[in-house]
């Protein structure tokens, strides 16, 4: 009885905090916790009306284990660009781009210097 009641006491206190912190959170980003919520509203419609859609088509068992499927793709995909960064396309394509940019302003450096030394060879009162 005494181990429950301190359980209580631990778990009212964890979730005290917990509160507080939510609160805290609300209060200094409410645009944020919105728009998530928001978010989230918008996902779970979607999910609930292609559920009714799929479930027209095919049984509930084989809409679960479509689910299913779509769900470990998924986390396939997230774990696979949190791993490796570069294998997702928009990643690859601002690497590529941040690489381009700088080859550019080294070669234009270096076309620069071989201009303007060879404009002081041919006019040297320049």
């Amino acid at each position: 009885m005494i181990v429950l009641k301190m359980w209580l006491k631990t778990a009212r206190s964890l979730a005290i905090h917990y509160v507080k912190k939510g609160y805290h959170i609300v209060k200094e980003n409410p645009i944020i916790v919105v728009s998530v919520l928001v978010a989230c509203i918008v996902v779970f419609s979607a999910l609930a009306l292609s559920t009714s859609l799929v479930r027209s088509f095919i049984s509930t068992p084989g809409c679960i284990i479509l689910y299913l499927v779509l769900f470990v793709l998924f986390v396939r995909l997230v774990i696979r660009s949190l791993v490796f960064p570069g294998s997702t396309t928009l990643w690859r394509k601002k690497l590529e781009s941040t690489y381009r940019v700088g080859k550019k302003l080294y070669y234009m450096s270096l076309l620069c210097r071989v201009l303007m030394s060879y404009n002081t060879k041919n006019h040297p009162k320049l």
